[in-house]
């Protein structure tokens, strides 16, 4: 564990962060837009000798975005002072993970969504004694999946819709019953990106 926990924070201090968006066949970034501002948790557990990724379902009758598979976050509060503050605090208010059992390695890249966020993933380290605490208000639902699946590159799917007149194309990855898409799939395919180029 001490290695890979090295490795990944030095690999990613090192590294020069990038801009990444959802992908899309229009333009990814709008000049002059304003995005909001966010922050996730990327949770790794470790599990025997290898890590699953910690994910959430959104509940079903959630005004935006229902249903979905997502990180533990949300929007960049002043109180926060910074993001990796921000991805704990909606890491503890939505899953129960507390600020004693996470160990940040870094950030990833910067995630730009259609919607108008820019999130600030937050990978970390958590506690293998962590049992989740879910605010039903927010998730329906806390589930683990395989680091090693997402890594297999079989398993990631790139999907092509049309909405309102544009094209868009987004990673898509089916686990199980659970489909992870979108922004999240993106965060994901990022990370594994950069294993798979560094380690």
């Amino acid at each position: 564990m001490y290695n890979f926990e090295d490795k990944i924070k030095k690999i990613l201090i090192s590294r020069n962060k990038k801009n990444i968006s959802d992908l899309s066949k229009e333009k990814p970034l709008m000049t002059g837009k304003k995005y909001i501002s966010a922050a996730i948790l990327f949770p790794l557990i470790q599990r025997n000798n290898d890590f699953n990724v910690i994910l959430t379902k959104r509940p079903e009758e959630m005004m935006h975005h229902p249903g979905q598979v997502c990180f533990p976050g949300g929007k960049y509060n002043f109180n926060d002072k910074n993001m990796e503050n921000c991805a704990k605090r909606e890491a503890r208010e939505e899953i129960g993970i507390e600020k004693k059992c996470i160990n940040v390695l870094g950030e990833l890249d910067h995630c730009f969504t259609g919607t108008g966020f820019r999130i600030t993933p937050i990978l970390a380290l958590i506690n293998n004694n962590y049992i989740p605490k879910v605010n039903k208000r927010e998730v329906s639902e806390v589930f683990e999946v395989p680091l090693n699946y997402f890594l297999d590159f079989e398993n990631r799917k790139i999907i092509s819709n049309v909405y309102k007149g544009k094209n868009y194309s987004f990673y898509e990855y089916l686990w199980k019953d659970k489909k992870v898409w979108g922004s999240t799939a993106k965060i994901i395919v990022n990370f594994c990106d950069i294993l798979k180029k560094y380690i």
